[in-house]
Parts: structure tokens; C-alpha cells; sequence
């Protein structure tokens, strides 16, 4: 209880929300907007220099009637600096350590989604998790990769599989992802990109139609399967290739991106296109 209330990321979440209610109301949704665009960004708008700046141009043409949020394992301020590196554009909303956190901009920066958080709360239990993998002997990860809704551990698709029995048997409520054949993350039975991203729909009033989402990894699976839009490009990682739902671009990374935005109507100018 204590861990929960006292959490460091969650305070600070919270006294940022605070803070920007007593300075500013709130910077309302554009009420044009009626569609999301959710993109991974390791892989999926970074990889190619030239199709990650036609994905920059694409956006700024599409600012109105358009939410923007991007979908990744990275920590917020992780996400940030790459996003920085390759010179894409920031988005509305900020989807971060495999969907077990939100976070969302107001007028005093950025804050965590305290709604989201005791939505996926409810039955985790990190230290149960821990005791239960323990005698697995799996490699964490490092310090600055655990979140207080992810635990993060190296191993391969058969390590991981190993690892959600061992959680099944003991009747611990957690989802096992792995991705990119070296990483697990465990997170909250409730957590995840794709419930983050239903989330953010509702609370945009906006159906899964609307939305259209991105990715090339085990980590996206979960959207990638579950969302009606989804969008993979050329370069998606083995581990997807039974995945029979989303549109598979010919065309890899940003580009691929782009390609598969015009298969679901959301046309980028021709002269964006890689292909045209």
C-alpha cells in the first residue's frame, strides 16, 4: 500500500496535474479531431533518415482532425531523447513502458495519467512477480528500464513462455511480452499498448475505428492484433510474421508508415511518399 501511494513517478504525475488545474484549464481536444494515429517508434518511425523526416512533414500537414500518440517500451523520458535524435515530431499523447504508463500533455507540461494507473493497479503485484520468477534465474534488466508497472528481464520467446506458467501456476495476474528475441517485460494483467490505447480512445470519444496503430515487434502484438487499423512495415521483426490482421507495407519503417496510412485513408500527399 504504501509503495503504491508514495510511488515516486505517480507523485510526480499527480503534482504536475495539480499544478497545471491551479495555473491553467486544461488545453481542450480539438473537436475537429476524429481520428488517433498510435505509432511504436524504435523500428517503426525510426530506421531511415529520409522516410522519418516525410513522416515529420506528413504529420505537420495532418495537424488538424488528427491526435498523435506514440506507443513504446522506452520511459517517457527515453521516448523523448529519440524522438529528439531523429527529429520527429512530438506527440499529444505519450504511450510509454509497454502501455503500463500515460502520459498526457497539459498546459504545464507533461502528466501522468493517475486514471490509467488505478485502472491497471487493481490485482498487480511486483513483489509477487519477483518471488515467483526468482527461481527462474532470468537476467533483470537495468535499474533505469524497471517501472512501477514493468519489470524487465533478458530473455528469449522460450524464456518467456517459461516465465508465464511459472506466474499461471502460482496464480499471479500478470501478461508476459517479449520482444525483439532478448527481452521480457511483465506488467500488470490490465496493462499493455493495446488496453493504453483503447483507453486514450474512449477518453477521446473516439471508436477503435478511428484509431490506426503502428508497429514492427513483440511488443506491439497486442495493438496490432486487437485494433481493426493496424499497420506493419516491411522491416516487422519474425516474431509477427503469423499476425494475418494488419496491413504489411511493402515499404519498410516510416515509410512503410506513410504507405500504410494511405491504405487506411489517411492519405499523405504524394510527394511524402518514398514509393511515388
Amino acid at each position: 500500500i504504501a509503495r503504491a501511494r508514495y510511488d515516486w513517478d505517480r507523485w510526480v504525475g499527480r503534482v504536475s496535474g495539480i499544478c497545471a488545474d491551479l495555473a491553467h484549464r486544461p488545453v481542450p481536444r480539438d473537436p475537429a479531431a476524429d481520428r488517433l494515429l498510435v505509432c511504436d517508434i524504435d523500428g517503426t518511425l525510426t530506421g531511415d533518415r529520409s522516410g522519418a523526416r516525410r513522416f515529420a512533414d506528413w504529420r505537420a500537414a495532418m495537424a488538424e482532425g488528427l491526435q498523435f500518440a506514440v506507443a513504446t517500451g522506452r520511459s517517457l523520458t527515453e521516448a523523448r531523447r529519440v524522438l529528439s535524435d531523429w527529429d520527429l515530431p512530438e506527440p499529444e499523447v505519450f504511450i510509454t513502458s509497454v502501455g503500463s504508463e500515460i502520459w498526457r500533455r497539459t498546459p504545464h507540461g507533461l502528466s501522468l495519467c493517475g486514471d490509467y494507473a488505478d485502472e491497471i493497479a487493481a490485482e498487480w503485484s511486483p513483489e509477487a512477480v519477483l518471488a515467483e520468477l526468482a527461481p527462474l534465474g532470468l537476467q533483470p534488466q537495468p535499474a533505469w528500464d524497471q517501472r512501477r508497472w514493468k519489470l524487465s528481464f533478458y530473455g528469449d520467446a522460450t524464456d518467456a513462455r517459461t516465465a508465464e506458467a511459472a506466474l499461471a501456476k502460482a496464480g499471479v495476474a500478470a501478461r508476459v511480452v517479449a520482444s525483439h528475441g532478448r527481452l521480457i517485460d511483465v506488467l500488470p494483467i490490465r496493462a499493455g499498448k493495446a488496453a493504453a490505447v483503447r483507453f486514450e480512445a474512449a477518453r477521446l470519444g473516439l471508436p477503435l475505428a478511428a484509431c490506426v496503430v503502428a508497429g514492427d515487434s513483440g511488443n506491439d502484438r497486442d495493438m496490432l492484433e486487437e485494433l481493426p487499423n493496424a499497420i506493419l512495415p516491411a522491416n516487422a521483426a519474425a516474431e509477427l510474421a503469423g499476425l494475418t490482421g494488419p496491413y504489411r507495407s511493402p515499404l519498410p519503417f516510416a515509410d512503410g508508415v506513410l504507405d500504410g496510412l494511405r491504405h487506411h485513408g489517411l492519405t499523405p500527399p504524394p510527394m511524402l511518399l518514398a514509393a511515388e
